[in-house]
């Protein structure tokens, strides 16, 4: 598998602040990384479940996108499950996968998953926008 690379040098944004690192390996599919610090834990030494979602969100979005260029498709919907705590003691990375299972003519539905190694941390599935420069 090719090394992932941040495509997204052209269009910083919350996901550069965070340290997201992004790899579309295909149309429709999206794999992000992220370097984990103690700033993206709380007081327990987990992450955060806000920087979870973020990554889960972000990850859904790219999905929706083709080619490297910058999403512009906004989130209509998101339904999160947490499944284990990331304690920032057991992993040093993040990977969130995002999978386009659906595109409609306006809306793009795409499962989600975060993981520690082998171990699923959260899933979700999301509803985004398709654009109205891509619709038919």
């Amino acid at each position: 598998m090719p090394e992932p690379q941040d495509v997204r040098n052209d269009f910083p944004d919350f996901g550069a602040l965070l340290g997201l690192k992004i790899h579309l390996p295909e149309s429709g599919v999206a794999e992000l990384e992220l370097p984990l610090a103690q700033y993206h834990c709380n007081r327990l030494g987990t992450v955060h479940g806000g920087v979870i979602m973020t990554l889960l969100d972000t990850a859904g979005m790219w999905a929706c996108t083709d080619g490297g260029k910058a999403p512009v498709c906004p989130t209509a919907s998101i339904s999160c499950s947490f499944l284990k705590a990331a304690r920032l003691a057991d992993a040093r990375t993040l990977k969130a996968r995002g999978e386009v299972t659906r595109k409609g003519r306006t809306m793009y539905f795409v499962n989600v998953s975060v993981a520690v190694g082998d171990e699923l941390v959260a899933t979700a599935q999301g509803v985004y926008v398709v654009p109205a420069s891509e619709r038919n």
